[in-house]
C-alpha cells in the first residue's frame, strides 16, 4: 500500500487532488488499474464534531436520535449541526450513545475530488467513532481510550458499560503523552489512574507500560502505517 505524508495548509481538498494526481489516474481511466483505485479516507481534528449523547427516554426511530444529536451539539456551541453526516453509536436501551458529525459539504467535496483525479471514495469514517467501535472490547465497561491524532489527544471515558464523557486536548510541540493525560486529567475531571487504551495515530516510540496499552490503529485498514 503506497503511503505518503503532505501537508495540507488548510486545505486538505486540494491537497488530496494534487496527491492523488500524483498517485496516477485520471477520469477516463480504464482496466484493472482504473478498478483498484479506490481511496479510503479517515477524518480526524479538526473537521469533526463529538459528543455524548445522554439516555432519553423515547427515543426510538434513528431520525429522532438525529434530531436529540444535533440540539446536543448545538449545545456544546457547533454551528450549524443541520449540515452534519452524523455517526451515532447503536447502544443498548437506557445507556448513552457517543455521537460523531463531519461536515456533509467537506464529504461531498472529497469524493467529487477524488473522482476528477480518477478515483474512487469506498468509504469515509471519522477517526474517533471508528476507533470506540474497533477498541470498546479491549476498553471494557470501564475505562478510558486515549486517542492520538497529530496535534490532537481525544479521551473518551468508559463506566458501567457506556461512554459516560469526552474531552479534546490540543497538543503543544514536543508535549509527551503523559504530560497531555495529565493535563486532560485536570482539564475533564477524570483521574485516569489505571485502564488507559491508547489508539489512533500512535508514535512508534509509544509503546505499552505500567500506565497504558497500546491498542492500535482505528481501522484494520491502518494497521502498520507509519504515524
Amino acid at each position: 500500500m503506497p503511503i505518503a505524508a503532505i501537508e495540507h495548509g488548510g486545505e486538505p481538498v486540494a491537497a488530496l487532488a494534487g496527491l492523488l494526481a500524483q498517485a496516477g489516474g485520471g477520469a477516463k481511466g480504464r482496466g484493472v488499474l482504473s478498478s483498484l483505485r479506490r481511496l479510503h479516507v479517515l477524518l480526524g481534528h479538526p473537521w469533526l464534531d463529538a459528543a455524548i449523547l445522554p439516555w432519553q427516554d423515547g427515543l426510538v426511530a434513528g431520525a429522532a436520535w438525529q434530531a436529540y444529536a444535533r440540539v446536543v451539539l448545538a449545545e456544546h456551541g457547533v454551528k450549524a449541526p443541520e449540515g452534519l453526516n452524523l455517526c451515532i453509536e447503536a447502544a443498548g436501551y437506557g445507556r448513552s450513545r457517543l455521537c460523531v458529525g463531519v461536515r456533509a459539504e467537506w464529504v461531498g467535496a472529497l469524493a467529487a475530488a477524488s473522482e476528477g483525479a480518477g478515483w474512487r471514495m469506498a468509504s469515509c469514517r471519522d477517526i474517533v467513532s471508528a476507533s470506540a467501535a474497533r477498541h470498546v472490547g479491549r476498553v471494557g465497561g470501564n475505562g478510558t481510550l486515549a486517542l492520538l491524532e497529530p496535534g490532537t489527544l481525544t479521551c473518551l471515558f468508559r463506566a458501567n458499560a457506556q461512554w459516560q464523557d469526552l474531552a479534546t486536548l490540543r497538543l503543544d510541540a514536543g508535549q509527551s503523552l503523559p504530560e497531555a493525560l495529565d493535563t486532560l486529567a485536570v482539564l475533564s475531571g477524570h483521574a485516569m489512574d489505571d485502564g488507559i487504551h491508547v489508539a489512533g495515530c500512535v508514535p512508534s516510540g509509544v509503546a505499552s507500560n505500567n500506565r497504558w496499552t497500546c491498542v492500535g490503529s482505528p481501522d484494520r485498514r491502518w494497521d502498520g502505517v507509519p504515524a
